[in-house]
């Protein structure tokens, strides 16, 4: 039993870790991010109009997914969806702190950006927030 203990220890830990990334990633945080009028031009976000900005990478399997449910979303609620490579975009993903693809942003039509999310976004929240609600927004 004793040699067993590492063992049991290591399962746990990675159950807990996997159990805090599934329940955070995809999840919508509200933030307060300007990008300026130059960043907004270089990504090609249209000016004047709310906009899904999606950071991919390479090889990103999630990034296709995150794709389809942005995709999804915009045929549901009018809203374009920008896609920007972290490799092409390196120097404004930097700036922002994309760290992870995909990560998207929703991005106001003033160039704020309202919202951030790590992962696959999820359905519901990704509708809330696009219709204003701050119901599926983590603080």
């Amino acid at each position: 039993m004793a040699d067993a203990m590492p063992l049991l220890v290591v399962i746990a830990l990675v159950a807990v870790a996997s159990w805090l990334y599934r329940r955070t990633t995809g999840v919508a945080h509200a933030i307060d991010v300007t990008f300026g009028p130059q960043q907004l031009r270089q990504l090609g976000l249209p000016a004047h109009r709310s906009s899904l900005l999606l950071f991919t990478a390479p090889g990103c399997a999630p990034c296709t997914v995150a794709r389809q449910v942005l995709d999804e979303a915009s045929d549901r609620l009018g809203v374009p969806v920008v896609v920007a490579d972290v490799t092409d975009q390196h120097a404004i993903a930097a700036e922002q702190h994309v760290y992870r693809a995909p990560t998207v942003f929703v991005v106001d039509e003033r160039g704020h950006a309202i919202a951030r999310i790590s992962g696959v976004p999820r359905h519901g929240e990704l509708d809330d927030v696009l219709r204003g609600s701050t119901a599926g927004v983590a603080a």
